[in-house]
């Protein structure tokens, strides 16, 4: 179980613990709007079936109230690259969680999810706006 709200952390849960077992820390002054994975809950009961996405479920993208989009690794301990408006920057500090960083809308992010096109994965976004 993955959650966050009106903070910069996402937390994950162990259900069968009903613990945390690991935080991720968005270092933004944003809350979190919406969450979400490559993995649906269908796809992994019928991933034999269905063309599955190749990221996995340790993927997780974080849409923020200052309109900025984060793509986090949960296998990763600490940002490999950011990016701003499409263009990349490396932070040089080795491996960390944030693996990119957009700013594409100027408004709250309230939609974000996972799509299929042409055979590459992409992030579909929306805003309060109204913007795609």
């Amino acid at each position: 179980l993955i959650a966050a709200g009106n903070s910069d952390t996402i937390r994950i849960w162990d259900i069968n613990s009903e613990k945390c077992g690991h935080e991720i820390t968005t270092n933004s002054d944003a809350c979190i709007t919406t969450l979400t994975t490559p993995w649906s809950s269908e796809q992994y009961q019928n991933k034999a079936k269905m063309n599955v996405c190749s990221m996995g479920s340790n993927i997780l993208v974080a849409g923020l109230s200052d309109g900025s989009i984060k793509m986090f690794d949960t296998r990763m301990r600490s940002s490999v690259m950011e990016t701003s408006m499409g263009d990349p920057t490396f932070s040089g500090r080795g491996r960390r969680q944030r693996l990119m960083h957009y700013k594409e809308h100027r408004s709250w992010v309230v939609y974000t999810e996972f799509t299929s096109y042409d055979g590459r994965q992409e992030i579909v976004s929306g805003s309060i706006l109204g913007d795609v």
